[in-house]
């Protein structure tokens, strides 16, 4: 999540001061439906309430785990133990870590994990907020640590996307997947969902795992027209219980964020999903929502760059094997951002509006 009083997006002050309508009024109805920590993943800098939450989803390793019986793997605990596992895996001939990174952004969710397991949470919110600076040590130890795994992650990884990483899960042709809980939407196999578990990103330096990312979906509602009172009480329904409800109805790989939603009919998974999230000390968005509207467009945005300067780092610096099939550090594979709609429009007057944070084909919208 954002750090607290920032808003759904960390970087953007200036665009939630001239874009969006305070919603305090709703939040004053829906306020008890919440954690302290989604509130304040709601909060603008300001004080003022912005997002009206809807679901958020954590990601993690996911794994099969009648394969994983069958092999006798243990989930790991430390990063040194996940490098253990990961070795005993290639040489079971398993690609031990999937990964898919043609579309840019998957990558980031590793960078967002690393960070905060190395440097803290809160320096990992300062950087995106760009409080503290891209260009300093702490930062290039997170790839000097990434480069650890990318022995380890689908050589072919520039070349496919995150469904395509799922499949390679679901065939067992890789024994692990770093993604969100979204990624159970590609197991249609309604016996390989029940197989599907995963576990936290293991712990490295600091504050074990406290720090889980759990991206936040939500809505906002534009100033233009904001006086639309349907809008507003459109917002205290999806802030609601039987709002959210209603919602998982139809897509059931999310987590509901308001109290008393329905989990009677959650799956084992669901229900561990959900208290990561629950027990989590502190809850990170994705990458490249909290920073720069720019970010992945422009090598001058900080995020970008960083990420361009790890790819050079892993060029200068090959495995000594002197045969990297990756060639360049998936870390920093090129960053684009396919997620944002071509769709995306200025909300009509007094509308609620809503941005995609995956892919299109996901179907899943963000307000950031």
């Amino acid at each position: 999540m954002p750090s607290p009083g920032s808003p759904a997006t960390a970087c953007s002050t200036t665009r939630a001061r001239d874009s969006w309508l305070s919603v305090d009024d709703v939040w004053s109805t829906i306020g008890s439906n919440f954690s302290d920590a989604m509130k304040k993943a709601s909060t603008g800098p300001d004080g003022k309430m912005y997002l009206v939450l809807n679901y958020n989803y954590p990601w993690g390793f996911f794994y099969r785990k009648s394969f994983w019986a069958e092999k006798g793997y243990a989930v790991p605990k430390t990063f040194d133990e996940l490098k253990t596992l990961a070795t005993k895996m290639k040489s079971d001939g398993i690609i031990p870590i999937g990964f898919a990174d043609k579309d840019g952004w998957p990558a980031m969710g590793t960078f967002d994990y690393i960070n905060m397991r190395l440097n803290g949470y809160q320096f990992h919110i300062d950087l995106t907020a760009h409080k503290e600076s891209w260009d300093q040590k702490k930062v290039s130890n997170v790839f000097d640590t990434w480069k650890a795994l990318l022995p380890f992650q689908d050589p072919a990884a520039l070349g496919q996307t995150w469904q395509d990483a799922a499949k390679a899960l679901e065939a067992k042709k890789t024994g692990m997947y770093l993604l969100g809980s979204f990624v159970t939407q590609q197991f249609t196999d309604p016996a390989v969902l029940a197989d599907i578990d995963f576990f936290p990103f293991p712990e490295i330096a600091m504050e074990g795992t406290d720090a889980v990312e759990a991206p936040i979906d939500g809505l906002l509602l534009s100033k233009k027209g904001g006086d639309n009172k349907a809008a507003h009480d459109f917002l205290a329904f999806m802030g609601s219980a039987e709002g959210q409800n209603a919602y998982a109805a139809v897509d059931t790989s999310n987590i509901a964020t308001a109290k008393g939603a329905d989990t009677s009919k959650f799956s084992p998974l669901n229900k561990k999903c959900a208290d990561t999230i629950a027990n989590a000390k502190y809850i990170s968005q994705f990458l490249d929502p909290r920073c720069s509207p720019r970010h992945g467009q422009q090598r001058d945005d900080p995020c970008a760059a960083v990420l361009h300067q790890g790819r050079q780092r892993g060029r200068q610096e090959p495995r000594s094997a002197g045969k990297d099939p990756l060639r360049r550090p998936v870390a920093a594979a090129t960053v684009t951002r396919p997620r944002r709609s071509p769709h995306s429009v200025p909300a009509p007057q007094g509308q609620v509006r809503r941005r995609r944070h995956r892919p299109p084909s996901s179907g899943r919208l963000i307000a950031n």
